[in-house]
């Protein structure tokens, strides 16, 4: 019944990555749609005190909000 269960369940929808500075060691999770591609954001890194850019390191989990 579990195989059934499952094969009816669909995809996921979200994917949880870590994002990491181009430019520092510093890194954070951030929550992205499953069908778009990998994940460029500017934000303040704390270790440089400046914006930096942050390129899409590793997909962590999948889920459903």
């Amino acid at each position: 019944m579990e195989i059934v269960w499952r094969s009816r369940m669909g995809k996921y929808s979200h994917v949880t990555v870590w994002l990491k500075s181009v430019l520092s060691p510093h890194k954070f999770q951030a929550i992205r749609l499953r069908n778009i591609d990998r994940m460029e954001v500017t934000k303040f890194d704390p270790y440089l005190q400046r914006k930096v850019l942050y390129k899409e390191m590793k997909k962590i989990t999948n889920f459903k909000p």
